[in-house]
């Protein structure tokens, strides 16, 4: 039987207090509380059902930047021209430029690892060796930039994957 979890708060002049727990304690420590106050105090909330958290951390805020007027076409480049467009300063920049052009130019909607691998030798760099931690990572992370496809092993990049190459990662 799963344990629900009651909250009340209650405003004084210059001081909140709030209550949270089960239905008993929660009821006891407010009699409690309003036989101290004396009827000072109002209530601003009565208990009422918590939803309960999900364990985990936070994801991390980020302020969201105001989309700039006129934007390049990236869409119908080669490779190398993206890659002299924008500059691609970390792994995970590169590799989400490569679901880009693969998504974009060559119209595959979903794509391995291994079909990354590949291009690097076209942009004549070296691909990263942990290769597939870099595609986990930034499906698990957030801002989701590429998602799980419907075959194991298969990604596809997100509209905010796009939107993050547009954005984010600064123009050569």
């Amino acid at each position: 039987m799963t344990e629900r979890t009651y909250r009340i708060k209650v405003r004084t002049n210059n001081a909140e207090i709030e209550l949270e727990g089960d239905k008993p304690f929660v009821k006891d420590t407010f009699d409690e509380l309003r036989s101290i106050l004396a009827g000072k105090s109002k209530l601003v909330k009565t208990a009422k059902e918590v939803p309960k958290k999900k364990p985990g951390r936070k994801p991390k805020k980020t302020a969201k930047k105001a989309t700039k007027g006129k934007r390049t076409d990236l869409g119908n480049v080669s490779l190398t021209e993206l890659f002299e467009k924008k500059n691609a300063t970390r792994k995970r920049h590169s590799i989400l430029m490569l679901a880009f052009f693969v998504n974009k130019v060559k119209g595959k909607i979903e794509f391995r690892g291994m079909d990354l691998k590949p291009l690097y030798k076209e942009i004549s760099m070296k691909p990263p060796k942990n290769f597939s931690y870099f595609l986990r990572k930034m499906v698990d992370e957030k801002p989701k930039l590429l998602e799980k496809g419907k075959k194991q092993g298969r990604y596809k990049i997100t509209d905010e994957g796009v939107e993050y190459i547009y954005e984010e990662i600064p123009d050569a």
